[in-house]
Order: C-alpha cells, then sequence, then structure tokens
C-alpha cells in the first residue's frame, strides 16, 4: 500500500508541476499586443480606427513599451498626423508621436517662357493669331531640351493629374501666375532665357483650370501655383 500511495504522489506531482508549468507557457504565449500599421498610410494622413492593427511581440515589457505603444492605448493616436510614410504592418514607434513639420502652403514651378495660350500665339501679331481662341486650359511654354528640374517636376504634376483622379493628395495645379514685363528686371533668373539654344516648346493642359485666361498674354514668362508637398 505504501507503495501504491508513494505512486500516487509521484503522479499527482507530476501532474502539478506540468500544470504549472502550462500556466506559465499559456502566459507566455500571450505576449502584449502593440500598434501596428494595417494600411499604406502617406506623411501627414489623418490616422483612423481601421488604420491601426495589433501585433503581439514577446520580450521584456518595460523595455518594449518605452519605444512601442501598447494596442490598447491606441485611442491616443485617432485623428493625429502621421510624421513619416507607413507601409502595411509597420510597428509604430513611440517616437512616431513626434509633431510632423508643418509643410509649405504653396509650391511655384518655373518661371517658364510663355508662348501660347490656347491657339493664340504670345509673339506673333498677324490677323490669323488675333482672331485665335484663348478658350480651353492649354498654355505652350518654353522648357529645356533635356528637361531640367523646373521641367521635370511640372511634367511629373501634370502626370499625375492624369493618373491619379479623385485619389487624395495628389498634386494639382490650382493657379497660374504672370511675371509682367517691367518686372522682369528683377528675376536675374529670366535675363537671357529666349536666346537658349536647347529649348523646346512643350504644350500643357491644366486640369485644375477650366479656362487659362487671355491676361496671361500681357506677359512674357508665368509659373505655376500648387499646393506644398
Amino acid at each position: 500500500m505504501n507503495d501504491l500511495i508513494k505512486v500516487f504522489l509521484a503522479v499527482a506531482l507530476g501532474l502539478a508541476a506540468a500544470g504549472i508549468n502550462w500556466l506559465y507557457l499559456a502566459g507566455q504565449s500571450r505576449p502584449t499586443s502593440y500598434i501596428a500599421i494595417a494600411q499604406p498610410l502617406k506623411r501627414g494622413a489623418k490616422i483612423e480606427a481601421d488604420s491601426l492593427m495589433a501585433i503581439p511581440i514577446p520580450g521584456d515589457e518595460e523595455k518594449l513599451r518605452k519605444t512601442l505603444i501598447p494596442y490598447a492605448k491606441r485611442s491616443i493616436l485617432l485623428g493625429q498626423r502621421t510624421s513619416r510614410i507607413y507601409a502595411s504592418g509597420d510597428i509604430f514607434f513611440a517616437s512616431d508621436l513626434s509633431p510632423i513639420v508643418e509643410k509649405e502652403q504653396w509650391e511655384v514651378i518655373g518661371p517658364f517662357e510663355l508662348i501660347s495660350v490656347g491657339e493664340r500665339f504670345k509673339q506673333s501679331g498677324d490677323a490669323m493669331n488675333q482672331t485665335a481662341s484663348t478658350q480651353g486650359n492649354t498654355v505652350t511654354i518654353a522648357v529645356n531640351a533635356d528637361f531640367d528640374e523646373q521641367a521635370s517636376r511640372l511634367l511629373n504634376v501634370v502626370a499625375q493629374e492624369r493618373g491619379s483622379r479623385g485619389e487624395a493628395d495628389t498634386a494639382e495645379i490650382i493657379a497660374v501666375q504672370v511675371v509682367p514685363p517691367n518686372s522682369i528686371a528683377s528675376h536675374p533668373n529670366l535675363q537671357g532665357r529666349s536666346a537658349t539654344a536647347n529649348v523646346v516648346y512643350q504644350t500643357v493642359s491644366l486640369d485644375g483650370i477650366a479656362n487659362v485666361p487671355s491676361v496671361l498674354l500681357e506677359g512674357d514668362f508665368i509659373r505655376f501655383v500648387m499646393p506644398g508637398l
């Protein structure tokens, strides 16, 4: 009988140890969940509830909390703006809560030498040109044939307008500025622009402007305005 009792006690102690070990491992297998990004976000995008997801991360919780944000505290992020670009699945770090740098309100591209507005050429004075229409949203400008920084930026914006209609944060030209002839002297970078040999005429369709006004013909150079990025 004593042997049976010993065996029973040994089995009971073994089961108890196994149970304690299982409880310990079960606790270890459910690490704290931290905030991650559920869908791609641009810099400056507003954080919504469906923008976030929980990712369990094992490790020293005290140390992890110094760099990560527990998913249970996700409410502190709702309505905030992102400080960088995120891909789906990226971890949100506590340092990402730092305020984003305010973007410039406006970006100006140019100036470019103006060639025509609609069908009407700037330099021509013949009768046919005088009756040509300036209606529409197309202007023709002189650009560097090798596509310098300004020309490349302008074409990228126009391409985005055509390929990303309806998407938020898409670059869009919202205004065209004309540089009056009497102010050219105050723009040293305009001097000799028309005398450059490596120049081509580039037509630009402005989707953000229904009709380009003929007042642009009063100037020799124009600039394009869009919201800052």
